[in-house]
């Protein structure tokens, strides 16, 4: 087969030396009695980042560079039988590369080509597995790879700024200096400008522009009984012009200082079970990981036979008719209607453009997100297969816009929450203002016997107590216990709604996404108030000194 990608290829050597190679893989690569390769995609991203870390005003870290990388996945066998959607023990026909930073046509071509040939040996094992499992065994998926309409798009050059990033970090920090009492603390910036291109051997040839930027910031300080609290701030902006004013976010940094001094002398909040009001950033944080695996119709692989030879059965954790939310509740996923949002993109990562799906009408889930993996019951992509490095590319949020019946007022919400905690023999309700994000977490658990509960959601880092009188009082050391998905259906009343605020969320678990990485996304949510919900805690005993300077005696 001969690709033209006409001037797209031509005016950037990365993609022209892509299709070469891509074209050669298809025609040459074999192995002797072994499946050739029938599909080949490759997703392309070259542009230039940008990475400080400050402390106390002072840089602590810098680097910058350029990025090129490649993505290749190579399919052997049939469209109705080949070596995808199969948990083998590989890399199943997807590598990702680091490339060369230099137009060097040669190097270039060597590093896809290499790349390719791995990708195929991978996916000649992976193939070899898979018909070893099912050889003698019916093969229910029809094809292996939903069709898709061709698109192709004029190439797109990355604009690259000038670099601001230190100076930004180093003036965010020193909005720490005054305060002495903190252990510890570190603002990261990370910024980023590129090109995101895609083509495969059906002829799609799509460009588009990719750019982030992301403040990281976190600070801990020690309670009276050497416990270590700590708490953080993240922001995940599309652009340098979607930037608040610096003030902005240096006096969110003093309001994080002063909490953590308020956590001095705090009590634990040992053991409560009762009513939880999740205000903004908290109730974004709630959705969004309870939800993610309810709204993608991507099925989980099929596996290896058991120690009996057969092959497990396993149902998709997303089910259409599931309740998930109370009556009225809707949620719907629309990237292009928020060109301006952090989730959007004009095609993903499979070269599809986004669709608008109303997946949760009535607090039923009434349709799903997919790819091209396929599932029974759906057709065709919706526009939103989405990955990192070698995951296979699941159907994945873009802009998410959750939504109540009708929203209440703050004073009738806590009024509600008062009475409710009244009736559990509580004199407060609990508050959460923030949750780790998932980005941000150091939790790694693991239950050991069916009577363990494990948390369910990230360590909220700001939670306090609100009592009858409207006083508030801050706790620390709690910790959620047994959350799952049915919370949700136990939402009594919903608040305000959210901006949409931007983060970064991954599809292969909670704990592998990282400081910096993740693919973006966008979460709009109402602050709610939970009918019960549980939460432990516990301090610690460690002490510890913290240098101060004269000026701060």
């Amino acid at each position: 087969m001969i690709f033209l990608l006409c001037s797209l290829a031509q005016a950037n050597p990365l993609l022209t030396a892509a299709q070469i190679e891509m074209s050669r893989a298809l025609n040459e690569l074999s192995l002797p009695d072994q499946p050739k390769p029938y599909w080949i995609g490759m997703e392309l991203s070259e542009g230039r980042y940008h990475y400080a870390t400050a402390k106390n005003g002072a840089l602590f870290s810098y680097a910058e560079g350029d990025v090129q990388s490649a993505r290749c996945e190579v399919r052997v066998g049939s469209i109705e039988f080949d070596n995808g959607n199969f948990n083998a023990s590989g890399a199943q026909g997807i590598i990702s590369r680091s490339m060369p930073t230099e137009d060097h046509e040669l190097a270039l071509r060597q590093e896809l080509w290499l790349g390719l040939d791995k990708a195929y040996k991978s996916a000649v094992e992976a193939y070899s597995e898979k018909e070893a499992a099912f050889e003698g065994r019916d093969y229910s998926k029809e094809v292996e790879l939903l069709p898709a309409k061709t698109q192709t798009t004029e190439f797109y050059e990355p604009i690259l700024l000038d670099d601001w990033t230190a100076a930004f970090a180093t003036q965010l920090s020193a909005a720490f200096q005054e305060f002495s009492f903190l252990e510890d603390h570190q603002v990261a910036l990370y910024s980023e400008e590129a090109a995101e291109h895609y083509i495969n051997t059906e002829g799609f040839s799509t460009s588009q522009p990719s750019s982030e930027i992301l403040i990281r910031v976190e600070a801990t300080a020690r309670a009276a009984d050497g416990s270590l609290n700590r708490t953080l701030r993240s922001w995940v902006i599309s652009d340098q012009e979607s930037l608040a004013p610096i003030e902005e976010y240096q006096s969110q940094l003093k309001d994080m200082a002063l909490w953590l001094k308020t956590l001095e002398d705090a009590p634990i909040e040992e053991d409560y079970l009762g009513p939880v009001i999740f205000e903004e950033q908290a109730s974004v944080e709630l959705f969004r990981q309870l939800l993610q695996s309810q709204l993608s119709a991507t099925p989980p692989p099929a596996e290896m036979p058991d120690f009996n030879g057969e092959i497990p059965v396993i149902i998709p954790m997303s089910r259409i008719g599931r309740r998930l939310l109370p009556d009225g509740w809707s949620v719907v996923d629309d990237a292009p209607a928020h060109p301006d949002k952090v989730g959007f993109y004009a095609f993903d990562d499979q070269g599809v453009p986004p669709q608008r799906v109303a997946l949760i009408e009535d607090g039923v889930v009434n349709n799903l997100l997919m790819s091209r993996i396929p599932r029974k019951g759906f057709s065709e992509s919706t526009g939103h297969g989405r990955g990192l490095g070698r995951d296979p590319l699941y159907a994945f949020p873009s802009v998410v816009e959750v939504s109540p019946s009708r929203h209440v007022s703050t004073a009738k919400m806590h009024r509600k929450a008062l009475k409710m905690a009244s009736q559990a023999g509580l004199d407060y309700v609990l508050v959460v203002k923030h949750i780790e994000p998932l980005s941000q977490t150091d939790m790694f658990e693991i239950a050991f016997s069916g009577s363990e509960q494990l948390s369910g959601l990230t360590l909220p880092t700001e939670i306090y107590r609100l009592y009858a009188d409207g006083h508030a009082e801050p706790v620390r050391g709690a910790s959620f216990v047994g959350v799952d998905r049915k919370v949700l259906r136990d939402i009594i009343l919903a608040g305000e709604q959210s901006e949409f605020i931007g983060l970064k969320d991954d599809s292969s678990g909670r704990y592998g996404i990282g400081s910096i990485s993740g693919m973006k996304v966008s979460w709009s949510a109402p602050s709610v108030l939970i009918g019960e919900m549980e939460l432990r805690g516990q301090g610690g005993q460690e002490q510890r000194l913290v240098p101060r300077t004269e000026a701060q005696e």
